[in-house]
């Protein structure tokens, strides 16, 4: 192919015809088609280094920088991975490759975190209770390993609480976390925990201006 080209730029300059800016022409498309044939190989490359390593296969749930759902499909080129709300999306194998991918199958538990707060002058005794009891008969969450409450912060104004537990289902961590989440809420209101949230208060005040003699 080059040699053709040459043939066809000397033939061109023969016939008197400007080849400077077809020159040009041809080395701006050039770049383009480098630049466009760089990504599609290194896309391509790393199609292979998935398809070498393995690590998820299709029907995994994985995770990808921000990026969270079922793979669907592998080519040499993307990953087709469904999110939950039922969105195809096509994430380049190069991206995969060069990021921390997160597998939530390839191990048959997962642990789910929901945090909550409680005011300092809580007793955080009787708090953890409330939240043991809370999971003790739940038939989603495993009580081996057992669940626990630790504390995760100690702030001015709170104390933030984690409430940890396991499930054996990978694919309901979602719809679990949300649940637990308006549990503790209601339980924790029920129960006449106090949840302080941080606030900023505004209070307007009166600036008076002294008035020239």
């Amino acid at each position: 192919y080059a040699i053709l080209i040459l043939g066809l730029i000397n033939a061109f300059a023969i016939m008197g015809i400007n080849t400077a800016s077809l020159i040009a022409s041809l080395g701006i498309a050039g770049l383009t088609i480098g630049f466009a044939a760089r990504d599609a190989l290194s896309n391509m490359i790393s199609g292979l280094f998935i398809f070498w390593d393995r690590p998820f296969v299709i029907g995994d749930l994985i995770e990808v920088g921000d990026k969270y759902g079922q793979v669907e499909r592998i080519t040499l080129r993307s990953t087709r991975v469904v999110t939950p709300d039922g969105k195809m999306l096509a994430i380049p194998n190069n991206e995969i490759v060069n990021k921390t991918v997160a597998s939530y199958t390839n191990f048959p538990h997962l642990r789910i975190e929901v945090e909550v707060t409680v005011a300092t002058h809580e007793d955080l005794g009787r708090a953890r209770r409330l939240l043991l009891d809370l999971v003790r008969d739940d038939p989603e969450v495993m009580q081996d390993p057992p669940p626990r409450v630790v504390v995760k912060a100690l702030n001015d104004y709170n104390v933030a609480l984690a409430l940890q537990v396991w499930i054996d289902d990978e694919r309901r961590h979602i719809e679990k976390r949300f649940a637990l989440r308006e549990a503790v809420f209601e339980t924790f209101t029920r129960a006449g925990v106090d949840m302080p949230f941080e606030t900023l208060s505004l209070t307007p005040i009166e600036v008076r201006t002294a008035r020239s003699a």
